[in-house]
C-alpha cells in the first residue's frame, strides 16, 4: 500500500524547505511545468522522462476529472494551485527527505485549509520504474476524488481505493479476472461487510488482495454499465453530504434501491 502522510496548518515555504533543502551533498533541483503539475527533479534525472511523466499526469487528470464530474464545476489545480511532483535521485534520498517508510514506492503529502486542498505534493524517486504506470495514476486519482468530494465528507474506503486503482495500467482488467474466479468460489466480500472492513488491521494477504480487486471491480462495473455521467452524479451527491447508500439511490434510482441491489447486479455481471 502506498504510504500517505497528512500535515495541516503548515506554510508552503516550510513545506518546500523541508523537501528541497539538502545537506553537504547538496542536490540541485530543476523544474518543469504543465497545466496542472509542477515537477521538481534532481538534475541527473532525464528531462525527457520528466516531460513524459507530466504528459501522463495530465492524461490521468483529464480522465479521472471527467469520470467523477470534477472538471465540470471548476478549473482546479492551475497556476499557484498546481500539484507538485518531487522526484528524488534514489530511494535512499527519497526515504530520508520525504519521511516515507523503506518499503514505500511513492506517496502523497498534502496541506489543506478548511475543506480545500492548498498544496499537494506527490513524491517518488527516479529508480521507481512503475511510478508512471501505477503510483502516479493512483495518487492523482486519490487527490482528485477527495478534493472534489471534500476532505470533511465520509466516503467508503473501498470506493476511494476503487477510484484510485482505476487508471493503474492493467489493474481493472486483472481485477475483473480475479473477481470472476473469487465469485465462482464464493470468496468475494459481501458488500455490507466492505463498508466495515478495516484493511489496515487485516493480516491475511488474500483478503487484502480481494478487498482491493473487488473495490476497483465495483467502480469499473458502475462506469462500464451505467456511464461516466451517472458516476459523476454519485460523486456530486457524496459532495453534497449524502451517505453512500443515499447517494446510490439518488443516482441510480431506477436500478438500485439498496446496497444489496447493487451487490446482486454486480454478482450477475461477474457470473456472466
Amino acid at each position: 500500500m502506498i504510504a500517505k502522510i497528512f500535515f495541516f496548518q503548515l506554510s508552503l515555504f516550510a513545506l518546500m524547505s523541508s523537501f528541497l533543502t539538502h545537506d553537504a551533498s547538496a542536490i540541485t533541483f530543476k523544474e518543469e511545468k504543465s497545466v496542472h503539475f509542477v515537477a521538481s527533479y534532481e538534475e541527473s534525472v532525464d528531462v525527457y522522462w520528466v516531460k513524459r511523466m507530466l504528459r501522463e499526469a495530465e492524461r490521468y487528470y483529464n480522465k479521472v476529472a471527467d469520470q467523477i464530474g470534477y472538471a465540470r464545476y471548476k478549473d482546479f489545480w492551475t497556476w499557484d494551485e498546481r500539484v507538485k511532483i518531487v522526484v528524488y535521485p534514489n530511494q535512499e534520498v527519497f526515504n530520508k527527505r520525504s519521511g516515507q517508510p523503506a518499503w514505500s514506492r511513492g506517496g502523497v503529502i498534502h496541506f489543506r485549509d478548511n475543506n480545500r486542498l492548498k498544496t499537494r505534493i506527490i513524491v517518488t524517486f527516479k529508480e521507481e520504474n512503475k511510478f508512471i504506470d501505477e503510483v502516479l495514476p493512483h495518487e492523482v486519482s486519490h487527490l482528485i476524488l477527495r478534493d472534489f468530494i471534500g476532505f470533511n465528507k465520509s466516503i467508503p474506503r473501498w470506493f476511494d481505493e476503487g477510484v484510485a486503482q482505476l487508471h493503474e495500467r492493467g489493474k481493472k482488467e486483472k481485477a475483473e479476472g480475479y473477481m470472476r474466479s473469487y465469485v465462482r468460489r464464493g470468496q468475494y466480500l459481501p458488500f455490507r461487510e466492505m463498508f466495515r472492513y478495516n484493511i489496515k488491521e487485516q493480516k491475511d494477504p488474500i483478503k487484502v488482495a480481494v478487498f482491493y480487486a473487488q473495490s476497483v471491480s465495483i467502480v469499473h462495473f458502475l462506469i462500464k454499465k451505467y456511464g461516466s455521467q451517472k458516476f459523476g452524479q454519485i460523486c456530486k451527491n457524496l459532495q453534497d453530504g449524502y451517505n453512500f447508500e443515499a447517494a446510490l439511490k439518488r443516482t441510480y434510482s431506477q436500478t438500485f434501491d439498496s446496497i444489496e441491489a447493487l451487490e446482486k447486479k454486480w454478482l450477475s455481471y461477474m457470473q456472466y
